[in-house]
């Protein structure tokens, strides 16, 4: 029916990536998030909160 369920955990919970640091995951999740971070800051320019013409960091 579209809704998430909990299958082969004992509980789930929709956090925000700043959050993920709070939760305990298996070596396997914690590559995948740290390569989904390293992705995240390739894409940041730290410039463009200096910049008031640029609308968000995300390039």
């Amino acid at each position: 029916d579209g809704l998430p369920q909990a299958i082969g955990c004992a509980d789930w919970r929709w956090v925000t990536f700043d959050e993920l640091d709070a939760y305990p995951f298996p070596v396997t999740d914690q590559k995948i998030i740290a390569a989904l971070a390293a992705e995240m800051d390739t894409r940041i320019d730290p410039d463009a909160s200096h910049d008031p013409g640029q609308k968000s960091g995300i390039t």
